[in-house]
């Protein structure tokens, strides 16, 4: 998965949440999911079967 695809995945479930939850506060997650998707995809190269 590239951090693009994480990135657009992240808003969405994002949006999805707050929408669900009747809240109102999406700006600062659509503002860091880049931030998130780069660091998770190309810096931590975190791997979840392998979580240590």
């Amino acid at each position: 998965m590239t951090s693009e695809q994480l990135a657009w995945k992240i808003r969405r479930h994002a949006v999805e949440m707050t929408h669900l939850s009747g809240g109102s506060h999406i700006g600062a997650v659509l503002s860091v999911a880049d931030i998130i998707a780069v660091l998770y995809t190309d810096i931590l190269h975190y791997r979840a079967d392998e979580p240590n």
